[in-house]
C-alpha cells in the first residue's frame, strides 16, 4: 500500500509540471517588403517551451535567391526546391525590424496534446530527409505548410466549415502586385485558366494575410503587432495592367497606320515574342496555371513572320481573335485585354492593306488573297 500511495502521490505531483511543459505555439505573419519575393508577405511558426526556451521558429520560405535565373527556370519546370530553416524568435524579429516589415503574433489556444503534436510535426519537417519540398505559388508554399501542420494537429480546425473567399487566385495575385504595371501584365498574360478558380477560405490561406484572418477566427487568437512597419506608399491601382495592354495595342496600330512597313515589323516582333513565350511555357512547365492558358489562342509564335505570310494568314488571325472575343461571353474566363492588344494592330494592318493601291501592296511583298 505504501508503494501504491507513493506512486499516486508522485503522479499527482508531476501532472501540473506536465501541463506546464506543453509548448506554446505562435503563428507569425509578416507584412510586405520592397522586393518582388516579399510582395505577398511571409509567415513563420514558432515553438517555445522547455526544450526551446528562446523559441524555435520554422521558416518554410527558404530558397537560394542569389541565383534568380536557375531558380526561375526550376520554378517554370516545377522543380524549384524550397526548404524549412530554423532560427530563434529574437533573431527572426530583429531581422524584420531591421528591414521595416510588420510582424503580427498569434498564440494558438491548443490543448497540450495538440501543441505537442504541432511541435513534433514541425521538428520532423526540419530533418534533413524531410525539409525540402517543391514549391507551388498557390498550393504549396511557406504559408500553406504552416496551415497544413496546424490543421492536421487540431483535427481539421482550419479546413472544415470553409466559406467563400469571393475572389479568384488571379484576383489575389493582382492585389499583391497592385501598382506594379509590369507584374500586373505578367499576372494576366502568363497565368492561365486555373488561376481564375474561385477560392474558399482554405485555399485563400496561401496568403499570410488570410492565414492571419482564419487563425484569429478559429483559434480565438487576435493578432498582436510585435514589429511595426515602416511607412510605405498606399497600394497602387489594379487597372494599370489592363491599361498597358490597350495602350500597347493602340501604339502598334498607330505605328502601322503611320508607316506600314516599320509598324508591321514591330508588331510582328511584339506579338511573335509573346506567342513564343506563352507556347514555350505551355510546353515546358508542369504547372497547370502556365500550361492551360487561353491566350494560346490569341498569340501565335508564327506572328514573327507576319510581314511575309500574306493576307490569308492575317485573315485567319483576325477570325481566330474574333472567335476568342465572342467566346468571352460564356466560355473563356481569362482577362480580355491581352487579346485586344493583339487585335488592334492586326485590324490596323488589315485596314492599311485594303486601303493601299495595288502597287503599294506588291511593294510590301504580300501574297495575293
Amino acid at each position: 500500500m505504501r508503494v501504491v500511495v507513493l506512486a499516486l502521490a508522485l503522479t499527482l505531483l508531476t501532472l501540473p509540471a506536465t501541463v506546464q511543459a506543453a509548448p506554446v505555439i505562435d503563428v507569425y505573419t509578416i507584412g510586405v517588403g520592397d522586393d518582388l519575393f516579399s510582395a505577398f508577405g511571409h509567415a513563420a511558426i514558432c515553438v517555445t517551451g522547455e526544450r526551446n526556451p528562446r523559441g524555435r521558429c520554422y521558416n518554410y520560405g527558404t530558397a537560394d535567391f542569389t541565383t534568380p535565373v536557375p531558380l526561375t527556370w526550376n520554378f517554370i519546370r516545377g522543380r524549384a526546391l524550397f526548404w524549412v530553416s530554423t532560427t530563434d524568435t529574437a533573431h527572426m524579429l530583429r531581422y524584420y525590424a531591421a528591414v521595416g516589415r510588420a510582424v503580427w503574433r498569434q498564440t494558438l489556444a491548443l490543448t497540450p496534446a495538440e501543441a505537442t503534436s504541432v511541435a513534433n510535426a514541425l521538428e520532423a519537417s526540419a530533418q534533413e530527409g524531410s525539409k525540402y519540398y517543391r514549391y507551388h505559388h498557390f498550393n504549396d508554399n511557406c504559408t500553406t505548410r504552416i496551415r497544413d501542420v496546424v490543421d492536421r494537429a487540431t483535427g481539421g480546425r482550419l479546413s472544415r466549415d470553409t466559406t467563400d473567399a469571393k475572389k479568384t487566385f488571379r484576383q489575389w495575385a493582382r492585389e499583391g502586385f497592385a501598382g506594379d504595371t509590369g507584374m500586373l501584365m505578367v499576372t494576366d498574360l502568363l497565368l492561365g485558366r486555373p488561376a481564375d478558380r474561385r477560392t474558399n477560405s482554405w485555399q485563400a490561406m496561401f496568403l499570410p494575410s488570410q492565414l492571419r484572418v482564419e487563425v484569429a477566427k478559429r483559434f480565438d487568437a487576435p493578432p498582436i503587432t510585435i514589429v511595426p512597419a515602416l511607412p510605405r506608399p498606399p497600394p497602387g491601382a489594379l487597372w494599370l495592367g489592363t491599361a498597358a495592354f490597350l495602350a500597347i495595342g493602340l501604339v502598334l496600330a498607330l505605328a502601322i497606320l503611320v508607316h506600314l512597313r516599320s509598324g508591321r515589323a514591330v508588331t510582328a516582333f511584339v506579338l511573335g515574342l509573346v506567342g513564343i513565350v506563352l507556347w514555350l511555357l505551355a510546353a515546358l512547365s508542369t504547372f497547370p496555371e502556365l500550361r492551360h492558358n487561353e491566350l494560346l489562342l490569341s498569340f501565335w509564335p508564327t506572328d514573327v513572320a507576319l510581314p511575309w505570310l500574306g493576307r490569308r494568314y492575317l485573315r485567319a488571325r483576325l477570325v481566330a481573335l474574333a472567335i476568342v472575343i465572342v467566346a468571352h461571353l460564356g466560355l473563356l474566363v481569362q482577362p480580355l485585354a491581352p487579346s485586344l492588344m493583339a487585335l488592334l494592330p492586326l485590324m490596323a494592318l488589315r485596314f492599311s492593306q485594303s486601303a493601299a493601291p495595288r502597287s503599294a501592296q506588291s511593294a510590301t511583298h504580300d501574297a495575293p488573297g
